[in-house]
C-alpha cells in the first residue's frame, strides 16, 4: 500500500506510478468527489464533485534531493513588514469603529 500526502487531494490517493509520474513533470487529474464551497455572499456551503490538476511546483529547485528554499530580497521583506504594519492600523480602527 502506497502512502503519500499531498495539499488539496484526500491522503493516499496517489498511487506509487502516479507518484513518479509526478516526479517526471507530468500533470494528474484527479476526481475529488466530496469538496465544500463556501459562499460568504449568500453565507451557504455547498458540496460537489470537481476534478483537480496536479503537477510538480518548481517554486523551489530541487538539489540533491533536496528543496532549496528561494532568496528573499530584504526590500521585499521591508514591504511584506509596511504591509503588516498598515493592515494591523486599519483593523485597529475599524474595531475602534465597530465596539
Amino acid at each position: 500500500m502506497t502512502k503519500s500526502v499531498f495539499a488539496g487531494i484526500p491522503r493516499d490517493s496517489l498511487t506509487f506510478e502516479e507518484i513518479i509520474k509526478l516526479s517526471q513533470g507530468e500533470t494528474l487529474v484527479k476526481e475529488v468527489p466530496l469538496r465544500f464551497y463556501k459562499s460568504l455572499k449568500t453565507l451557504s456551503v455547498t458540496i460537489d464533485s470537481t476534478h483537480i490538476s496536479i503537477n510538480r511546483s518548481i517554486d523551489k529547485p530541487l538539489v540533491n534531493n533536496k528543496y532549496m528554499p528561494l532568496n528573499l530580497n530584504s526590500n521585499k521583506l521591508k514591504s511584506y513588514s509596511f504591509f503588516n504594519y498598515l493592515k494591523r492600523k486599519i483593523l485597529s480602527l475599524i474595531n475602534k469603529i465597530i465596539y
